[in-house]
């Protein structure tokens, strides 16, 4: 492997790193809405019943969120696994 394309294979490396940083920040931004949304199904209808609902569908859009940037993390971390083999190689 010539040192031109180890170089590009390393700052894509760096790359999706700093993406995988952004999306645990989102991970974490998703479980906290979503124990919002418990918070607002536990408690919201001694304020209002529409809090209620309002919690169930915070919840459900922030538990699809997590799962799907689960995955997303997942692969990714994946990928990056796999451009350190092929570089090292």
């Amino acid at each position: 492997m010539d040192q031109k394309l180890k170089q590009a294979y390393k700052n894509e490396a760096v790359y999706q790193t700093n993406i995988l940083k952004r999306l645990q920040k989102w991970l974490r931004n998703s479980m906290i809405s979503s124990s919002l949304g418990v918070v607002f199904i536990i408690y919201g209808s001694y304020i209002h019943p529409a809090l209620k609902i309002l919690g169930y569908i915070i919840t459900i859009i922030s538990v699809l969120a997590c799962i799907i940037i689960g995955l997303g993390l997942r692969n990714g971390q994946n990928n990056v696994s796999k451009i350190i083999d092929k570089i090292s190689h």
